[in-house]
């Protein structure tokens, strides 16, 4: 559908600019022929004068016919070939006036009745890239780069892709609703993608798409989700992470909801994604801890290979369960804490205590590598 509306428009558009060689043609007395929406056979019109006002089969575009266009016409009154240069300048040049008048026309009624944007809000960090050495966290929001306001996500990542080899970005942003911090951002150049990149998306925006497993849950299309099995969705970075890992559980999940006024609560059956067909269910596994960005957490050290969490005696001699900083993340999540974890040190297998922390504190501290 959006493909169509797509098409549909540059339709539209192309339907202004040669209105604009149409009027211009006839301001200037050129005889014109044919004035058509869309291209290909004729399917409805009436004719006025000398001109066929036409819709042609296929609506994805416009055409002007003039008299006298065509190399090699003789010349006669009313032909474009018998119009002076001043005359056939201002009918080529018709339909890119008209587009720029139609600019001018159209933006300040669309903003007037309001266009929406991405917010400038970020979502997952990629740990060890320039918004993480950076010191940005998912959910914060950028207010400014240099002295330019920032409106939508959009703006910020023209600012990245614009930026030049070793450019600092000097950006203002607020976190928790808290006053404006400062933070310099020096883009990474990004080889397969060809631009600059920062190593940041935009912010994760639930909704609940019409599905199967949805309808069965008792799920509406504006319902808002509170909480998962008792954890609030209090941050950007917890909402993201659990609502991510759905797919993934096993069992049941109770939701907490809130539809318009009335919060309600609902068992969820999370249905897991069905595999595309170019995948062979291998994953690249990000469980060893390549950095800190400002010292190390509890015992965790650098070049810790993370196993799981020790829930058991028997659990050191456990197959590897992390499959990247999501999972070390969830873990954080459900315990309230980073809970006892098994760890891989020198080649030997070791038990680290809990220690009390957030999963934003780990997000922005760590940085795990394949």
């Amino acid at each position: 559908m959006s493909i169509l509306l797509a098409i549909l428009g540059i339709g539209f558009l192309l339907f202004i600019h040669e209105g604009g060689h149409f009027l211009a043609a006839r301001w200037c007395g050129v005889t014109v022929e044919v004035f058509s929406l869309g291209i290909g056979p004729r399917i409805a019109g009436f004719r006025r004068g000398d001109t066929d006002y036409r819709l042609s089969l296929f609506p994805f575009g416009a055409y002007v016919r003039m008299a006298g266009d065509e190399p090699g016409a003789p010349p006669r009154p009313g032909h474009l070939n018998t119009q002076p240069p001043s005359a056939r300048l201002l009918i080529f040049s018709g339909g890119i006036i008209a587009n720029f008048l139609f600019a001018i026309i159209s933006f300040p009624l669309l903003f007037h009745a309001g266009v929406s944007f991405e917010s400038p809000v970020l979502g997952k960090i990629q740990s060890g890239g320039p918004a993480w050495q950076a010191g940005l966290q998912e959910g914060d929001r950028i207010l400014s780069i240099g002295n330019e306001p920032v409106l939508g996500f959009r703006h910020f990542s023209a600012a990245i892709g614009l930026s030049q080899k070793g450019d600092v970005l000097n950006l203002m942003v607020s976190r928790n609703d808290s006053s404006p911090q400062k933070f310099r951002l020096t883009p990474h150049f990004n080889e397969r993608a060809g631009m600059p990149r920062a190593g940041v998306d935009a912010a994760f925006v639930p909704a609940v798409a019409p599905s199967i497993a949805a309808e069965e849950s008792g799920l509406e299309k504006n319902d808002v989700i509170l909480a998962l099995d008792g954890i609030p969705l209090s941050t950007p970075l917890i909402q993201r992470v659990l609502l991510e890992s759905l797919p993934e559980n096993e069992g049941v999940i109770e939701a907490e909801i809130l539809r318009g006024n009335q919060t309600l609560a609902l068992t969820l059956t999370p249905k897991p994604y069905p595999d595309p067909p170019s995948r062979i269910g291998i994953w690249e596994i990000a469980d060893e801890i390549e950095g800190f960005k400002s010292g190390a957490l509890g015992e965790l050290r650098v070049g810790d290979r993370i196993i799981g969490p020790d829930t058991k005696p028997e659990d050191l001699e456990r197959a590897p369960s992390l499959r990247s900083i999501n999972d070390l993340l969830l873990l954080v999540i459900k315990a309230g804490e980073m809970p006892a974890l098994i760890i891989e040190r020198e080649g030997k297998r070791i038990s680290t205590p809990a220690f009390n922390t957030s999963p934003e504190k780990i997000a922005s501290s760590i940085h795990l590598r394949a």
